[in-house]
């Protein structure tokens, strides 16, 4: 065994460094790609983060607007409740936010945008009426929980700037 590496020692070694430089390589270049998928992924974290808040402050802004009474309470309650869909950590707080659910469900049959305007005025009118009887029966709860859910996002957006400045 001994002769047979003796004589055959002369291609040997430039096996092993090419395989240690291989070796070498492949490591290299998986480091990088887990680098660029680590950044991919902050990037990623980052825009979501930003896509949360932008969620957030529309929000905070759209309960503001109902409470002020700047808006009618089934605009808003749309709004809100596609907003809250779109924000899972505020659903699973454990505050009930039934209330939009409920009422923006009571809210989808009536006609909206282009549709409402091809609708003769009886019918725009009828619609309007029992729109209006469902927002006097859900109007105060509504507000409360529309209060509650800017209290909520004011408080955490107090101490996001806070934490922004420390």
């Amino acid at each position: 065994m001994n002769v047979w590496l003796n004589q055959n020692s002369h291609w040997l070694w430039p096996l092993i460094i090419f395989a240690i430089v291989s070796l070498l390589i492949g490591v290299y270049f998986l480091a990088r790609m887990l680098k660029n998928d680590e950044k991919e992924n902050l990037k990623k974290s980052f825009k979501q983060m930003e896509r949360e808040d932008f969620l957030k402050e529309s929000l905070r802004t759209i309960a503001l607007v109902c409470i002020q009474k700047q808006c009618e309470i089934s605009e808003g309650c749309i709004r809100i409740k596609y907003l809250l869909q779109s924000t899972p950590d505020l659903m699973s707080e454990g505050h009930d936010w039934s209330v939009f659910f409920e009422f923006g469900d009571k809210l989808k049959k009536f006609d909206t945008h282009g549709e409402r305007d091809s609708l003769s005025k009886q019918v725009t009118f009828e619609q309007d009426n029992e729109r209006y009887q469902l927002e006097f029966q859900y109007e105060e709860r509504f507000l409360a929980a529309c209060k509650l859910l800017f209290e909520r996002l004011e408080d955490r957006r107090w101490k996001k700037e806070k934490d922004e400045l420390h």
